[in-house]
């Protein structure tokens, strides 16, 4: 086994337009997982702007998959000020003009519920959102590409 092929990819958002006044929740189920990562990508910044940020970033977790049973969690619940309390994260700015951002959340899934909630809304110079999950560490490997993701291609070079 190739450790570096025992994981699972899915998109879970977008590319999409999202809508600057409400978030975008999406759900990565768990099962079978020791490790999670979800990446939050935006397009390149308008303009050098320390406020180019998102306005909300968070991750919960929960035993469905409906949000609203949904807990959260210490350190992931993003934060727009310049500092954040013992329990969240700064949300980082998006002040490049020339390539988009990603923001990777890595979570450890032991001890955690199966599923996990990812809410993300844009601020309005960034209102194009992707959103995808990994999960890695999984207790089988993945035999096909199917099972490694949705929509993924996986090119071997040997």
């Amino acid at each position: 086994m190739i450790a570096a092929q025992t994981f699972r990819t899915s998109t879970l958002s977008g590319p999409a337009t999202a809508a600057t006044n409400s978030a975008t929740a999406v759900v990565l189920d768990t099962l079978g997982a020791g490790h999670a990562q979800f990446f939050v990508v935006t397009p390149r910044a308008t303009a050098t702007n320390s406020s180019a940020k998102l306005a909300v970033l968070a991750v919960t977790e929960a035993d469905t998959t409906s949000t609203s049973d949904a807990t959260a969690f210490a350190n992931l619940t993003g934060t727009t000020n310049s500092t954040a309390s013992s329990s969240q994260f700064v949300i980082p700015a998006n002040n490049n003009t020339s390539n988009g951002q990603i923001v990777q959340i890595d979570v450890p899934l032991v001890g955690r519920k199966r599923y996990l909630h990812l809410s993300a809304q844009p601020a309005a110079s960034h209102s194009t959102l992707t959103i995808l999950g990994s999960l890695s560490r999984l207790a089988e490997a993945p035999d096909s590409d199917s099972e490694r993701g949705t929509n993924l291609t996986r090119v071997t070079v040997v």
